[in-house]
Parts: structure tokens; C-alpha cells; sequence
């Protein structure tokens, strides 16, 4: 297979680049994706509560307040993001 880019025939398959079309919370520190291709994910975020930078999320009101900023799920301003790779990797 091959790829153009810039006018230029690659040999090489382009990399994938995955974003989340839709995000929703879920009760427990869950999240609900929804990938282009279809494909929905459910990702427990609980884990991730203990680290620093996901700790303020604790509190229930500022995790459901999830958005999407191009594809990427954040929170606190952007301040906190999830890699959209974690969710498809490891969601189920």
C-alpha cells in the first residue's frame, strides 16, 4: 500500500490518529466513547482518581463535567485530558 502526502507517494501505511467523536460519564468513574469508526468503548477512570493529576476529579461533579477538545476528553479547563489511545486500548 501506499499513501500521498504533500504530493509525495509513501510506501509505508499512514498512522492512524484516533479521536473520540462523542463522550459521555457514566455512574463509578465511567466513561462511554464513541470512536468514528463506530466502535463504543466504556473505560473506568477509577484508577486514575489516585494519581495527581486526575485527583481533582474525585469530586463526581467535576468528572461528569467532561468535554471534548479536538477529539481528546478533558476536564478542569483542559487542564485534564485522557489519551483517546487509553480509552480504545483499554476500555471494553
Amino acid at each position: 500500500m501506499f499513501y500521498i502526502k504533500d504530493g509525495i507517494a509513501y510506501q509505508e501505511k499512514q498512522p492512524v490518529i484516533l479521536h473520540v467523536s462523542t463522550i459521555e460519564p457514566l455512574p463509578g468513574y465511567h466513561l462511554r466513547a464513541t470512536f468514528p469508526d463506530g466502535t463504543v468503548k466504556i473505560y473506568d477512570c477509577s484508577p486514575l482518581l489516585e494519581t495527581e493529576a486526575f485527583n481533582p476529579l474525585k469530586d463526581e461533579k467535576k468528572f461528569k463535567k467532561v468535554s471534548l477538545d479536538f477529539g481528546v476528553p478533558t476536564w478542569e479547563d483542559a487542564n485534564v485530558d485522557l489519551s483517546p489511545e487509553t480509552i480504545y486500548l483499554n476500555g471494553k
